[in-house]
C-alpha cells in the first residue's frame, strides 16, 4: 500500500474492514463509526408575530374604552395571513359584543329611570 491509500482509510471499529475515513457507516456490517454531521438548525423568526404586537396591544386597549375603534382593528387583524393576529383578532370581536350588549342593557336601564323620573304624571 501506498502512503496516500492509508492516509484515507480506517478500519471499522466492529468488523475491522478497511472503510473510508470519511464513511459513517461500515458498507460490509452497517455499524456506525462516526458520529452523524452536526445539522445547523436556524431559530426560528418570530418577526412573524411581533409584527402584529403592537396592532394586538392597542387593539384590546381599544376595544376596553373605545369599542368601535377596537372592533375596527379587531377586523383588520382578522383578515390578515398571520394565525395570532387572527386569533386575537377574533377575541377582540367577541370582547366587543360583550361589552356593547352590556353598555346597550346599562343603557336601557339608565335611560329607563331617566324616562320614568321624568314624568310628571308618574307618582311614586
Amino acid at each position: 500500500m501506498d502512503d496516500d491509500n492509508v492516509k484515507e482509510t480506517k478500519y471499522c471499529i466492529n468488523c475491522g474492514e478497511i472503510i473510508d475515513k470519511r464513511a459513517e457507516i461500515c458498507p460490509k456490517c452497517g455499524v456506525r463509526v462516526a458520529p452523524p454531521p452536526m445539522q445547523y438548525i436556524q431559530p426560528q423568526n418570530n418577526s412573524d408575530n411581533s409584527e402584529y404586537n403592537t396592532m394586538i396591544i392597542l387593539g384590546y386597549i381599544f376595544t376596553f374604552i373605545f369599542g368601535i375603534v377596537g372592533l375596527i382593528i379587531s377586523i383588520y387583524l382578522l383578515t390578515r395571513d398571520n394565525d395570532r393576529a387572527k386569533k386575537h383578532g377574533l377575541i377582540m370581536i367577541i370582547i366587543s359584543v360583550i361589552f356593547t350588549l352590556i353598555w346597550i342593557f346599562f343603557a336601557s336601564i339608565m335611560f329607563g329611570a331617566f324616562a320614568i323620573a321624568s314624568n310628571p304624571y308618574y307618582y311614586y
